[in-house]
C-alpha cells in the first residue's frame, strides 16, 4: 500500500508468553459505563477467562507490532507443550510448531492477512514440542491497522479440535461406507419413522431419500409382515441384536422381494434406545439359486437311488442266473461225465479214470466259483432269511477271508424290515468291512444290529489305527460319501468317528417308520 510504512522484521520479533491472558487490547476502549467498576475486577476477569480458555481447549496469542512483542497465553503455550515463562522467536519460533506439511500453507495465510489487513481462519496440524504429539488446531486470526492502513496490532486464537477431527474422519469413513454399500440401511425411530435412507435401500425398494424420509416404514411391510415387525421392534428395544432375519418387503412398484435383515439399537449418549438401523440384503436371486440346486440334489439322489434300485435288481437277476442257469449246466456237465464213464467198456475204462477224474474235479470247483460268486452279488441268505442271517453270513466270510477276528451281537429275534433298507443295511456294512481291510489295520471288528419299533441302528467298531476328521470331511471319501447317500432317501444318518478308545465307529441310524425314497426330501 503506497505511504505505508515499513512493516517490522516478524522473524525478529520478541515473544512473551503470559500465565494468563492479557488484560490489554489495541481494540478501542468501550464507553466508560461498560467498563467494570474498578481495576480491582481485572485480575478475577483475568482469572476467569483462563479458565473459559481451558475449558474450551483455546489459546490465545497477540503481537504488539510496534513495540515488535509476541505474547501467548498459558492454555496456548500448554497446547503447542511449551513452558510459559521461556522466551522464543516469535511467529517464527510458532511456525516451527506446524506440521512441515501445513507450514507453508499456514505461513502464506498469515502473511496475507497481514499484508491484506484482513482476517483469517486457518485448520492445519502442529508438533507438540513437549512430547512430539501430533494435533489439529483451529486458527482464527485479525489486523489492527490505523488510519493510515498500517499494522499496529495482530491477535488471535487457537482452538484444539484433534477429537473432533478424529469423529469427523470417522464420521466420513462411516458415510462413505453408508453411501456405497450394495445392502440397503435404514434407520429409523421406534415407532417407525424413517430418518435415513441410503442409495442401496433406493436400489433396493425404488424410494428416493426424499421420497421416503419421514414416512413410516410400514409402506415396505406387507400385511401379513406387521406382527413380525412389531415384535422385531420389541426385541431391538430391549437392546437385542438381530441377525440376517429372512422376511418379505414390498417394492416402490408393489412387487415382493425376499430379504435378508439385520437390526441394530440406536442408543442415545445416556444409553437408552432411541431408534434401529436396518441393513438388508435382496436374497431372491441366492433363493432362487438354493432352491434350484435342491431341487437339482434331490433329483440326483433320487436318480442315485434308482440307479442303486436297478444295479441290486441286475445283480439279483444275473446271480439268479448264475446259480440257476450255469450251475445246473454244470451239474449237468458232471451227470454226463459220469455216464460217459460208465458207459466205457472195462478194458478202456481205466485208461480214462485219471482224466475224467481231474475233469470231474474242474467242474466241482467251477461249481463252487460260481456259487460264490452268485452270493457275492446277491446273497441268498439276505432274501431267504433277513437282515440279521445276511450279517451273520458276511461277518463270517469277512473273517474266514482276513483272519481278522469278527464278534457279532445280534437281536434274539428276526429283524423285519423291507428289501430296500434290508439291502442298504447289508451293503453300508459291507463297505465299512472292506474300509477296515484298506485302512485300519486292525485285528478284531464288532458288529452291533439292534431295532426298535422307531429305528434300526447298525454299528461297527473296529480296534485299528482311527480316523482323522479331515479323512471323515474327505470329499473323495466315496466310500462314506456312498454309505450316507444309501440312508438319505430314509431319512437316516451316517457318523463315524475316532472311538476314544482307539479305532473308528461307524454308526447307522434309518428310521423304520419313514417313507423311503419315494417321499424323500
Amino acid at each position: 500500500m503506497a505511504g505505508r510504512k515499513k512493516k517490522p522484521d516478524r522473524s525478529q520479533t520478541t515473544a512473551r508468553r503470559t500465565t494468563e491472558p492479557r488484560a490489554t487490547s489495541a481494540r478501542p476502549a468501550p464507553p466508560e459505563h461498560h467498563r467494570g467498576p474498578g481495576t480491582d475486577d481485572v485480575p478475577r476477569t483475568l482469572a476467569h477467562l483462563a479458565q473459559v480458555e481451558r475449558l474450551a481447549h483455546i489459546g490465545s496469542w497477540e503481537w504488539d507490532v510496534a513495540r515488535n512483542v509476541v505474547s501467548w497465553s498459558a492454555e496456548l503455550c500448554r497446547m503447542l507443550g511449551v513452558e510459559p515463562h521461556l522466551p522464543d522467536a516469535a511467529l517464527a519460533g510458532a511456525l516451527e510448531l506446524v506440521h512441515p506439511e501445513d507450514r507453508a500453507r499456514v505461513r502464506e495465510t498469515v502473511e496475507r492477512a497481514y499484508h491484506d489487513c484482513a482476517s483469517y481462519v486457518c485448520e492445519h496440524r502442529i508438533v507438540r514440542r513437549s512430547d512430539g504429539a501430533v494435533r489439529t488446531v483451529h486458527s482464527r486470526g485479525e489486523i489492527v491497522c490505523d488510519g493510515q492502513g498500517q499494522p499496529v496490532r495482530m491477535f488471535g486464537t487457537a482452538q484444539d479440535v484433534t477429537e473432533r477431527k478424529q469423529v469427523e474422519e470417522t464420521l466420513a469413513r462411516y458415510v462413505a461406507l453408508i453411501v456405497g454399500s450394495e445392502d440397503a440401511i435404514i434407520t429409523k425411530t421406534l415407532n417407525g419413522t424413517i430418518l435415513s435412507w441410503n442409495p442401496g435401500a433406493e436400489r433396493l425398494y425404488g424410494y428416493s431419500a426424499e421420497e421416503i424420509e419421514g414416512h413410516p416404514i410400514s409402506v415396505l411391510l406387507p400385511p401379513d409382515r406387521y406382527d413380525e415387525w412389531r415384535a422385531i421392534m420389541n426385541r431391538v428395544e430391549r437392546g437385542d441384536h438381530i441377525e440376517h432375519l429372512e422376511t418379505v418387503r414390498l417394492r416402490r412398484d408393489g412387487s415382493r422381494v425376499e430379504v435378508s435383515v439385520s437390526f441394530s439399537p440406536v442408543k442415545d449418549a445416556q444409553g437408552n434406545v432411541i431408534g434401529a438401523t436396518s441393513i438388508g440384503r435382496d436374497i431372491s436371486e441366492r433363493r432362487r439359486a438354493a432352491e434350484a440346486l435342491a431341487l437339482s440334489e434331490a433329483q440326483l439322489r433320487a436318480f442315485a437311488a434308482r440307479l442303486r434300485s436297478a444295479r441290486e435288481s441286475e445283480r439279483t437277476h444275473i446271480a439268479r442266473e448264475i446259480h440257476d442257469e450255469l450251475g445246473q449246466a454244470l451239474t449237468a456237465l458232471k451227470m454226463d461225465l459220469f455216464s460217459l464213464k460208465q458207459s466205457v467198456p472195462e478194458p478202456l475204462r481205466h485208461p480214462l479214470r485219471r482224466k475224467t477224474d481231474q475233469m470231474a474235479g474242474l467242474i466241482d470247483q467251477m461249481v463252487d466259483k460260481v456259487r460264490t460268486l452268485a452270493t457275492e452279488l446277491r446273497p441268498a441268505v439276505l432274501d431267504s432269511l433277513g437282515l440279521s442271517a445276511a450279517i451273520d453270513w458276511a461277518a463270517r466270510q469277512f473273517a474266514q477271508r482276513t483272519g481278522i477276528e469278527c464278534t457279532l451281537d445280534l437281536p434274539l429275534h428276526p429283524v423285519r424290515i423291507d428289501s430296500e433298507r434290508s439291502t442298504d443295511v447289508f451293503r453300508i456294512l459291507q463297505e465299512a468291512l472292506t474300509n477296515v481291510v484298506r485302512h485300519a489295520r486292525a485285528t478284531r471288528v464288532h458288529v452291533h444290529l439292534r431295532a426298535t419299533p422307531e429305528e434300526l441302528v447298525l454299528e461297527v467298531h473296529d480296534n485299528g489305527l482311527g480316523i482323522s476328521e479331515r479323512a471323515i470331511d474327505d470329499p473323495r471319501a466315496f466310500g462314506l460319501l456312498g454309505m450316507r447317500e444309501r440312508v438319505l432317501p430314509w431319512g437316516g444318518e451316517v457318523g463315524v468317528r475316532a472311538a476314544p478308545q482307539g479305532g473308528t465307529s461307524v454308526t447307522v441310524c434309518i428310521p423304520l417308520g419313514h417313507g423311503g425314497p419315494g417321499s424323500a426330501a
